[in-house]
């Protein structure tokens, strides 16, 4: 759902520090090797990093150079995560689960109204599916290429009470919206959108369809990420 805030982080920043010193005045630099310990878990590794001392007039300051060490735990959080999205698909419990990115989605064998639809993820402890871009259209357009199926996107009457807008089941509004072509974009009363077998959108005020629900793992990845934290 989108700015990708999970795009690794940029490492080759260079960080600059200006104490005002004079020519006369200057301090002397000093490079070492340090060892620092991180807990994990049950025991300590052992990371060897790069510090450099920096002596001034004004006092003394640290700089520790971490840039491998970042990127060593970056991966392994990476890793772990991927690890929990599988594993929390997984452990759905029910057959049909699949999981894109940081969701599981499960597409239903059965039709029901949208209302119904819905109750049915929540049972499940999810929702009917938020599509917020192309990508994750393009997954649940695989997901439909069996019928039309409901997703979390309906008309909603505005806090003016005049007019109706399109919200989705978290009560946001969103702009991605691949409507068929031609087809009337403005909502009308009671109107429940569905995705075709070709990643288009329509709407109908009633019918049963199949559906599919979509459920968020980012809790599961934090109380891992938790545990997994040094106590200072």
């Amino acid at each position: 759902m989108s700015s990708n805030i999970y795009e690794e982080p940029n490492f080759n920043m260079k960080v600059r520090y200006s104490k005002g010193v004079t020519t006369e005045e200057r301090g002397q630099t000093v490079e070492r090797l340090v060892d620092i310990y991180e807990c994990g878990g049950d025991h300590q590794v052992n990371v060897s990093t790069r510090r450099v001392d920096v002596s001034t007039r004004g006092g003394n300051f640290s700089i520790a150079l971490e840039k491998e060490e970042l990127s060593s735990r970056y991966k392994k959080l990476e890793e772990s995560f991927n690890s929990l999205n599988d594993n929390e698909c997984q452990s759905q419990g029910t057959e049909g689960w699949r999981k894109f990115q940081y969701s599981c989605y499960y597409i239903s064998s059965e039709m029901k109204n949208w209302t119904e639809s819905r109750k049915d993820c929540q049972s499940r402890g999810a929702d009917l599916v938020m599509i917020t871009n192309r990508e994750e259209n393009d997954f649940v357009k695989e997901l439909s290429k069996r019928g039309k199926s409901w997703i979390g996107l309906q008309s909603v009457k505005t806090e003016n009470l005049n007019n109706w807008d399109w919200r989705w089941v978290d009560k946001k509004t969103r702009h991605y919206r691949p409507w068929k072509v031609d087809v009337r974009v403005f909502a009308q009363e009671g109107e429940k959108v569905y995705i075709d077998q070709s990643g288009t959108w329509m709407y109908n005020t009633s019918g049963s369809m199949q559906w599919i629900c979509e459920k968020y793992i980012y809790e599961s990845l934090i109380t891992a990420s938790k545990s997994d934290m040094c106590v200072m």
